[in-house]
């Protein structure tokens, strides 16, 4: 389930970041998730990750961000977050009265 309190990212902008980085092997599309094959030695389920589209065409700020350190793209992922959701490490943060 998505939390308010992050961001989603444009499906097609995390797939082309996804798809320029170097370590990805292969990838296919199932359905609405894409499968994609990181390179490596380790069995192949430790080097799969799958992306699922939610509604409106994005990806979820835990999965965008846990694939973006794995295949090595999180600077222009955070970037992408300051640019377009105008976002910052540590989430939205609503004042609390005391």
């Amino acid at each position: 389930m998505s939390d308010p309190h992050y961001p989603t990212v444009d499906f097609m902008f995390f797939y082309q970041l996804v798809c320029a980085s170097d370590k990805v092997q292969a990838q296919e599309q199932i359905g609405n998730v894409i499968v994609i094959l990181v390179k490596g030695d380790s069995a192949v389920h430790k080097r799969l990750i799958y992306l699922r589209k939610t509604q409106g065409n994005a990806v979820l700020y835990m999965q965008a961000t846990a694939t973006a350190l794995r295949l090595g793209f999180l600077n222009e992922l955070m970037q992408w977050y300051v640019d377009n959701r105008n976002w910052k490490d540590g989430g939205y943060f609503v004042p609390q009265e005391n």
